[in-house]
């Protein structure tokens, strides 16, 4: 190698400064391996994202929270308004540890639900209430006169 080669190579891996690159008509020689060692340096020196930290944290714990507690979150508030209302007219309290709506399955489920009063005290470990949805059905004097089976055997 050549002095002068050596010396600039050494600037280039203990500079501060990014290498400046020369064109192929120049008499200057390109360093490839000092401009890898310096890319790779640029890249490691990159500060953590401490935003991007913040809201995973705040979404995981969000949305375990949601998953997880939501149901006795409802419960609580649901609980605290009927303890209300019952404890001023009845003398009674009611709590309700976790309270499940599903409006389109048609159920409320419930767990640890409690009644107290002067006279009776009731405790319900878990349990549901379910219904069904149908549709009303009209019957039109055509239908008794269809040739469908199932509809003609249905009289109005």
């Amino acid at each position: 190698m050549e002095p002068e080669d050596e010396i600039r190579r050494r600037h280039l891996l203990t500079s501060s400064h990014s290498p400046s690159f020369s064109s192929p008509c120049s008499s200057r020689k390109s360093i490839p391996h000092a401009v890898t060692r310096r890319s790779h340096a640029k890249m490691v020196d990159h500060p953590m994202n401490w935003v991007l930290l913040a809201e995973l944290v705040t979404v995981v714990v969000g949305a375990s929270a949601f998953l997880f507690y939501w149901n006795r979150l409802v419960a609580s508030i649901f609980a605290f308004i009927l303890r209300l209302i019952t404890w001023r007219l009845y003398s009674a309290y009611i709590s309700i540890g976790a309270l499940q709506v599903s409006p389109l399955a048609g159920r409320i489920s419930f767990r640890d639900l409690e009644y107290h009063s002067s006279n009776i005290s009731v405790r319900a470990l878990n349990g549901h209430i379910t219904w069904r949805y149908w549709k009303l059905r009209v019957r039109h004097e055509e239908d008794t006169e269809s040739t469908n089976l199932k509809r003609s055997a249905y009289s109005c």
